[in-house]
């Protein structure tokens, strides 16, 4: 298999597994707001949300890598419950403060320091 080969499959894998992602998305949110999970706690929520973005896979019929798996129900997790693409920055003991000025423009005080926290992050 060459290069562009398998840059090709590459790029389809990542657009297949957004396409899954923005489906589980859709899907999950129907389902949190139906079942009234604004009112619990925010650690039950989590939970909640893991386990049925879990079942909505299984029943989806949509099969992926455990590595996959795990990201994809992270993110959305982190999305429905948690604060998004700056959730792991908010988790990192070391972080004291994080700065959003903007999609591209995200810093983070670590041990007094202010550095640049990653692109893509938006």
């Amino acid at each position: 298999m060459g290069r562009s080969e398998r840059e090709t499959r590459s790029g389809a894998q990542a657009d297949a597994l957004a396409q899954v992602r923005r489906d589980l998305r859709d899907r999950l949110l129907q389902r949190v707001d139906a079942r009234g999970l604004a009112t619990a706690p925010r650690t039950e929520r989590r939970v909640r949300v893991r386990e049925e973005a879990l079942a909505i896979l299984r029943t989806q019929g949509h099969i992926l890598p455990q590595r996959d798996l795990a990201r994809v129900v992270n993110e959305i997790s982190d999305e429905v419950v948690g604060f998004g693409p700056i959730e792991f920055l908010l988790k990192d003991p070391e972080v004291t403060e994080v700065m959003v000025n903007g999609p591209d423009d995200v810093y983070v005080e670590r041990k007094g320091r202010i550095e640049r926290a990653g692109d893509g992050l938006f």
